[in-house]
């Protein structure tokens, strides 16, 4: 690593360049592509490899934190090329949010020859410079909702007015393209996940004639109850400096971690099928690949959480009585320590403090890692809560009490709506209620439709 030239690569990528729009289209439908920066140039090929080993082996902090998306976006260029099949142009839309370009209508109209689906015959997506970007954005909303019959699109929604300094005038249930939106959204994933909260059922879905609301058939399941505060996680892998500063962060990762437990128990002890349903939550049920989350993921959530409820005290311990640290060379030596410790050969209290630091790193490495980065792809746009029939969910940051849960048909997950007064409602979120995700909901004898109406 000492021979790359990371501030080269760094300039590289801080090039305008590397964020424009139509740079997607340009390179993915080239047969050869060639990067030209002054006298110098670089195969796209070549350029796209060394950025995925630099990503997939976590060297990315050698960089500034503003090239990971240049890295991600040069990434995602050549898995496009290199597929046989084109993405839904929704899938594109939403991968592509951060993308610059000077005309809005462009976050459609750039991506709509590299996607698939789309037919002369679809005059919703027709190239018209002509239209407003309000009725493009609502055109592409509905042309994907009836040619897909999907509800996918509100996932992705632009959170309220009163919850952004960017006030739109689009309906709730229209994605405004030009903001930065969520993209790890649990329908993304739903191919390996399974989910299929509604979508199972058939059902109608229509507008208004001025495609301001829109008319869905569901069922509302429940309402927030008790909500915790917004997602904080620190990534304790990540500490490369005992100070001050890192033990109040992950003090109030413990805190943040302890209100969430004690939502979910509810001044009750903690069952087993009380915890099953709060891991499972917090991790929105799913692996890395979307896939269902394993149950020994129970064990490593279970570790994490001791870790973390460990790791403040023992770092301050650490920070208030400096010890030389273990070398990395006999690390195998701490797990014969630890079993000298369980049979009594020796006394933790009898170890340094860096021995004490070094065996408990090395107990919960492992399940810390795989358990913050799950927390931090799935949750870190959703915050905790308890529904008022004692459901545990995962709902969107801006969601609050009294908001309402539904399941609509076509709609691959539940989402968060909010009463209007006048018998509309404004589209939150998608949302994680458990228990619920596999269409149980509608399977229920008490299970009566009705038409929502979503402004």
């Amino acid at each position: 690593m000492k021979n790359i030239d990371w501030q080269s690569i760094e300039c590289l990528l801080g090039r305008p360049w590397f964020y424009r729009l139509w740079v997607i289209q340009e390179v993915s439908q080239a047969r050869r592509a060639i990067v030209v920066c002054g006298q110098s140039k670089i195969s796209w090929t070549v350029l796209a490899t060394s950025l995925a080993y630099i990503v997939q082996n976590d060297l990315t902090n050698h960089l500034d934190p503003v090239c990971i998306f240049p890295c991600n976006n040069v990434i995602g260029i050549q898995q496009i090329r290199r597929r046989y099949y084109k993405d839904p142009l929704f899938t594109i839309a939403l991968e592509n949010t951060h993308g610059s370009c000077r005309d809005p209508k462009d976050k459609i109209f750039a991506l709509m020859s590299i996607s698939g689906g789309c037919d002369m015959f679809d005059w919703e997506t027709s190239f018209d410079y002509d239209l407003s970007v309000e009725e493009l954005y609502k055109r592409f909303a509905i042309w994907d909702i009836v040619r897909n019959r999907t509800l996918r699109i509100l996932t992705c929604v632009t959170p309220p007015s009163e919850y952004s300094d960017q006030p739109t005038i689009l309906p709730s249930w229209v994605p405004d393209w030009t903001r930065t939106l969520d993209r790890q959204l649990l329908v993304r994933v739903n191919a390996t996940s399974k989910v299929s909260a509604g979508s199972r059922k058939d059902g109608e879905v229509w507008f208004s004639r001025e495609k301001t609301i829109m008319y869905a058939e569901g069922i509302i399941i429940n309402s927030i109850g008790v909500t915790g505060s917004e997602t904080y996680s620190l990534k304790i892998t990540s500490i490369f400096e005992i100070d001050s500063a890192s033990v109040n962060e992950l003090q109030a990762t413990k805190e943040w971690l302890l209100e969430y437990w004690n939502v979910a128990k509810d001044s009750h002890l903690m069952t087993r099928k009380t915890y099953d349903a709060f891991w499972r939550t917090m991790l929105c049920d799913m692996d890395d690949k979307g896939l269902p989350a394993p149950k020994r993921y129970s064990e490593y959530f279970l570790e994490y959480f001791k870790s973390m409820r460990e790791a403040p005290d023992m770092l301050k311990t650490i920070l208030e009585n400096p010890a030389p640290v273990v070398p990395f060379a006999i690390k195998g030596s701490y797990r014969l320590v630890k079993l000298a410790t369980s049979i009594g050969l020796t006394s933790e209290s009898s170890l340094s403090h860096s021995w004490r630091l070094n065996m408990w790193f090395d107990e919960y490495l492992r399940s810390s890692t795989l358990i913050e980065n799950l927390l931090h792809k799935w949750g870190k746009s959703k915050r905790f809560c308890r529904t008022r029939d004692g459901r545990l969910a995962r709902v969107p940051t801006h969601a609050a009490m009294g908001d309402v849960i539904c399941i609509l048909h076509w709609s691959e997950v539940p989402h968060v709506i909010r009463s209007q007064g006048d018998g509309t409602y404004t589209v939150i979120g998608e949302c994680y209620v458990h228990g619920v995700m596999h269409g149980e909901a509608l399977e229920l004898p008490s299970y009566r439709p009705e038409i929502l109406r979503l402004h």
